[in-house]
């Protein structure tokens, strides 16, 4: 897989079984992890350790822990990020922002949000502040709250952006999918405090990034599923320079999430209503 200094591990799930399929630069040996899942839309890792939460298409929103689900809600389309600590899973179920503790296994908080939001599509929680990507009255808006109180913060203006991501380490910005090439979308970031985006640029003739993606904890890389014309590989690369690190064999699917845990040693993916995880080392 030539010369990278990155090894990565594919983890797939099938069926009631998490399979994790080695590089080419391994002998071939499978590590099975117990799993409860028949239709997976998306997941979202907790920023340490190989716990996740993910949506079921029968069994609603699960957060797994020592290879136990719990079950925070029965909504398969709730959206849903964890706490920076990973004390916490954050989740809109219907118009309703709730907050479950891992601790207690249960839901400590609750408010609605359709004063602000009619529809929601993208939420992210960076220090004391929470990020909710959604439209109101067909504006597209970011909504920022007081993670302690709930109380606005302030409200972004948001048209054309169709996903937001953060870097554990930059907490001072923001990263979007802007639909400047819809239906697929350009990587920028946007400064919190001037509230500036600034695009990486990366080619239109080299990258069409559809619906989703994630930054690496230093915002230094990206993940996402890039529409080339006879396949859609899922690619990580440097904002930078553009220059493609590793490509995940296609053809596959459409992406319907992706998840870079803050400590950078996971990604999570999800598609064909299966979670995979892509176990991603520097040398």
């Amino acid at each position: 897989m030539h010369k990278l200094r990155y090894r990565l591990l594919l983890v797939f799930v099938v069926s009631l079984w998490l399979v994790v399929v080695p590089t080419r630069a391994q002998n071939p040996r499978l590590q099975v992890i117990s799993y409860a899942g028949t239709d997976v839309y998306a997941i979202a890792l907790a920023p340490s350790g190989e716990r996740f939460a993910i949506t079921d298409g029968s069994e609603g929103l699960l957060y797994y822990e020592d290879k136990k689900p719990f079950c925070i809600c029965k909504d398969p389309e709730a959206v849903f990020a964890f706490d920076p600590q990973g004390q916490t899973i954050l989740f809109i179920s219907n118009q309703v922002l709730g907050l479950w503790s891992i601790q207690e296994k249960a839901l400590i908080s609750i408010i609605t949000i359709n004063q602000w939001l009619d529809y929601t599509f993208g939420l992210t929680w960076i220090n004391e502040d929470i990020f909710i990507l959604g439209f109101k009255a067909e504006a597209g808006n970011i909504v920022i709250l007081d993670a302690k109180d709930f109380t606005v913060r302030k409200i972004i203006p948001a048209d054309g952006i169709q996903f937001i991501s953060s870097a554990a380490k930059l907490p001072s910005k923001l990263f979007l999918l802007n639909d400047s090439y819809y239906p697929f979308g350009s990587i920028e970031s946007l400064d919190l405090v001037s509230l500036k985006t600034t695009p990486f640029n990366l080619p239109f003739n080299k990258f069409l990034i559809m619906n989703y993606f994630a930054v690496s904890p230093d915002g230094k890389l990206a993940v996402a599923q890039n529409a080339e014309p006879d396949n859609l590989p899922l690619q990580i690369f440097e904002l930078s320079s553009h220059r493609v690190i590793y490509d995940l064999e296609g053809p596959i699917s459409q992406v319907c999430s992706i998840s870079w845990n803050s400590t950078g040693d996971l990604i999570g993916v999800t598609f064909d209503g299966k979670a995979y995880l892509i176990r991603y080392e520097t040398r």
